[in-house]
């Protein structure tokens, strides 16, 4: 059954790391949005963020505001509903979070702050790198951050670890992410670590090596990188489909796709996997709104900047995917 949201019917669906929804929810959402019969669906992706509770914090507080529009101005939120997408994503757990989940953190600590190591940091990415490979990773990551050796060829394993996180493709918008596992691992951790806080912080306190706090902030680094990747590979091979499977179930349903930081990515991503049939006037997403969009401004160009032969991964989508006809 669909939960209520601020007057909203609300659907959650989760994928894994491939894009393949949860089942259940899945044919959930299939099953009983035609009965609603609906006019709009917003279709919402969360960005960085490994909590279904902070995506949900998100999901409420935005519909919340949209609601007390939708009251002020006498419209009722009837023939409207939501579907929130949980993804697996990543936010390292020393960064900071929204105030709600900072105060849910301090709630479960007693309001005690607590410092996490670098290893626990590492181990935490266990969460959404589920591979077996991935995990003896960073099994083997985290005891060279606890552990600090001071042999150079330590590093090199290091990177070499970090390999097992990043994504199948090295192709990239940014050749700064390639260069973190295809330059020397020294220089690249000592580069990396000139910008971490606990290395000023250790600078402060005379402390003098800072390449594993660099290796680190690599680590980080990549897994923004793949976590950016991830974001495409759900939009495309996860949301596109259920996107054309809820179009099969009801044709005069309008999409809206929503999505913030990555998750701006992941529901941009999902215009590339459309069907033919579900492209031109006969899409079913009647917009598409990007809030603080974390991937290349050039996705949807026509010609890039830099190679007028090539376009954006997404080019000429805005306008063959997105049917915007009557609201």
């Amino acid at each position: 059954m669909a939960a209520a949201m601020f007057g909203f019917p609300y659907w959650q669906v989760q994928f894994d790391e491939n894009g393949k929804p949860d089942t259940h929810q899945k044919m959930a959402l299939l099953r009983e949005a035609p009965q609603q019969k609906l006019r709009h669906l917003f279709v919402f992706s969360h960005g960085w963020n490994n909590t279904v509770s902070i995506a949900e914090d998100l999901y409420s507080k935005f519909f919340d505001q949209i609601a007390t529009v939708l009251k002020q101005r006498g419209v009722p939120t009837r023939g409207a509903g939501i579907v929130g997408v949980i993804w697996p994503s990543i936010r390292w757990a020393d960064e900071a979070v929204s105030i709600t989940g900072q105060r849910r953190a301090a709630a479960a600590t007693g309001g005690r702050r607590t410092q996490r190591s670098d290893a626990d940091l590492i181990l935490d990415l266990k969460a959404v790198f589920t591979k077996k490979k991935q995990r003896a990773a960073l099994d083997a990551m985290a005891h060279l951050l606890d552990t600090r050796p001071r042999d150079t060829r330590e590093y090199a394993r290091f990177q070499k670890l970090m390999a097992e996180l990043a994504p199948q493709s090295l192709a990239s918008e940014d050749n700064g992410e390639q260069a973190l596992l295809t330059q020397a691992p020294a220089a690249v951790f000592k580069q990396m670590s000139s910008g971490s806080s606990r290395t000023r912080q250790a600078a402060a306190g005379g402390l003098a090596d800072f390449t594993w706090d660099g290796a680190r902030e690599a680590a980080r680094a990549l897994t923004y990188w793949t976590m950016k990747e991830r974001a495409g590979v759900v939009g495309q091979r996860g949301l596109g489909p259920l996107i054309a499977a809820l179009h099969n179930a009801d044709k005069a349903l309008k999409i809206h796709l929503l999505g913030h930081s990555f998750g701006a990515r992941l529901v941009s991503f999902a215009l590339a996997g459309l069907p033919a049939s579900a492209t031109g006037p006969n899409s079913p997403v009647k917009s598409l709104v990007l809030l603080q969009g974390a991937f290349s401004h050039f996705a949807f160009a026509g010609a890039l900047p830099h190679d007028r032969n090539r376009g954006g991964a997404l080019k000429g989508m805005g306008d063959s995917s997105i049917s915007m006809g009557t609201p």
